[in-house]
């Protein structure tokens, strides 16, 4: 049973972590959104966590599911992504899947290998995409969420430049009932030319925080 975007219930958003700049409220600091969703007669508690420290140019998000039901949910499977790759002034970047070593991204040397990171990136704009965990997978598509939760993360394309769409899958374990599970990734955004220094940054703060 697969839901996209499910619909969540009770939704709790608290600002406290986070300070406001201006009116419109830009800030920087941490919103914790959470709210329940029942998929597949299982109801489950999703807890997004969104952490944007005041001088990083990279932001954090925290997932975390809780199985709120009466009887194990097997076979949890998330997927994160965008539905389009619109990147600086082109719909059609440049996107490649690889790794993040010794704060370097690299692409994966054959589709078999896994990829926990994308690139995307067109002219002097660039975007990147990770986690550490042992779980994460990416895959690129063409446009659509469905066609990204449809891909095999060892089947998937390396690179891709045409309209399209990426993402991160990654399979959870099986809860028990008030089980839990944690999963992390990171969002790099800026200049090519300051794109080395920012995702050093995101990297280093990543290998603080692992999630298995």
């Amino acid at each position: 049973t697969i839901v996209e975007n499910p619909v969540l219930t009770n939704i709790v958003y608290d600002y406290s972590g986070f300070t406001a700049t201006d009116a419109v409220e830009n800030g920087h600091g941490t919103i914790k959104v959470s709210g329940n969703t029942t998929i597949g007669g299982q109801v489950f508690l999703m807890e997004n966590t969104y952490t944007l420290l005041q001088n990083d140019k990279y932001f954090t998000i925290k997932v975390k599911i809780t199985n709120q039901s009466a009887t194990t949910a097997t076979n949890v499977r998330v997927w994160f992504g965008t539905n389009d790759d619109y990147i600086g002034s082109t719909d059609t970047p440049n996107k490649i899947r690889g790794n993040i070593t010794n704060g370097a991204f690299s692409q994966i040397p054959t589709i078999a290998t896994q990829s926990k990171a994308i690139k995307i990136y067109s002219g002097s704009e660039g975007v990147l995409f990770f986690s550490n965990s042992s779980k994460a997978h990416t895959v690129l598509a063409d446009i659509g969420l469905s066609t990204l939760r449809s891909m095999d993360p060892y089947l998937a394309t390396a690179s891709k430049s045409s309209d399209g769409s990426y993402g991160m899958f990654a399979r959870f374990n099986d809860l028990a009932p008030g089980a839990s599970e944690e999963f992390e990734l990171y969002y790099v955004s800026g200049a090519i030319a300051e794109f080395d220094a920012i995702l050093a940054a995101a990297a280093s703060a990543s290998t603080l925080t692992q999630i298995g």
